[in-house]
């Protein structure tokens, strides 16, 4: 949020479920120089957010996803892959026509094209494209084993979308 505010973005809403977090990046906030117009912090179920938008009619330009890790053991993708789909569905029909999601995963039992058919199939429920325009994977300081590929666990996967 922070780094959106400073690349110019008018003002960002952060959703968490943790009050804590919200509590500590409200200080980082204040002590960046933003005020209550330009950062807000709203302790919330993300999910529960976004349909509350949605049936108000409110919608987003932006929207950045990140849950935590969905799939702990390879037991658990096909329900990860399902709250995925949720999340992200969600986030999806809250953009404005031509608004950008940035989604993100941390499940290393989730490939990268689990995670872009997923996105697709989400586009396809509510009639909109999803165009990928860049994914990127972790930071050269995450370095993983060649032998063990579930080692690349950071996904982020930028996206646009338009009404179909």
């Amino acid at each position: 949020g922070m780094q959106a505010l400073r690349q110019g973005a008018k003002s960002v809403t952060a959703v968490d479920a943790s009050q804590r977090a919200i509590d500590a990046a409200a200080k980082n906030a204040t002590l960046n120089g933003y005020d209550d117009t330009q950062w807000r912090g709203i302790c919330a179920d993300a999910m529960n957010v976004m349909k509350e938008d949605v049936a108000s009619g409110r919608r987003w330009s932006r929207i950045v996803c990140d849950p935590p890790k969905l799939a702990r053991a390879r037991g658990h993708v096909n329900d990860a892959i399902k709250k995925y789909a949720r999340i992200n569905t969600l986030a999806l029909n809250a953009l404005e026509t031509g608004g950008l999601l940035l989604t993100c995963s941390c499940s290393q039992h989730i490939s990268d094209d689990a995670f872009t058919r997923m996105l697709t199939d989400a586009g396809h429920r509510l009639r909109r494209a999803v165009h990928v325009l860049e994914r990127w994977g972790q930071a050269p300081d995450h370095p993983y084993l060649s032998a063990v590929p579930e080692g690349a666990y950071l996904t982020a996967t930028l996206v646009a979308v338009e009404e179909l």
